[in-house]
């Protein structure tokens, strides 16, 4: 099975403005690359710190504010992009995770900034 086939849910590129804040033995703050109903992508600068197997996200959007919080998450990647040439040498990662236990507070809110995304 290629990683196409793979893909059950549709993914949305989320613009610019979106943050993914994640809570596990580090905390995280990271630019959405895309989301679907069942989980989403986003990129950070690796601290040297293991990652955990679970956390928590929340997602803060800067027209919104913080429109889904403490959804359980499970971290599926980590794929290193690029390393810049700054003074602390800063790594690239785009992390894969997949959402656990949602609440129907939080599936609507996942669910209602998806449609946002359709419409734009």
């Amino acid at each position: 099975m290629d990683f196409e086939d793979r893909r059950k849910y549709k993914r949305f590129k989320v613009k610019e403005g979106t943050l993914a804040i994640e809570k596990g033995n580090i905390v995280l703050v990271g630019q959405v690359a895309d989301i679907s109903e069942k989980g989403l992508s986003f990129y950070y600068l690796d601290n040297g710190e293991p990652p955990g197997k679970r956390s928590e996200i929340g997602l803060y959007n800067s027209g919104q504010g913080i429109f889904c919080n403490k959804l359980a998450v499970e971290n599926i990647s980590d794929v290193i992009l690029a390393k810049e040439a700054t003074p602390v040498a800063a790594t690239t990662i785009r992390r894969g995770v997949k959402f656990g236990t949602l609440s129907e507070t939080q599936r609507t809110g996942i669910e209602k900034f998806i449609v946002s995304l359709e419409e734009a």
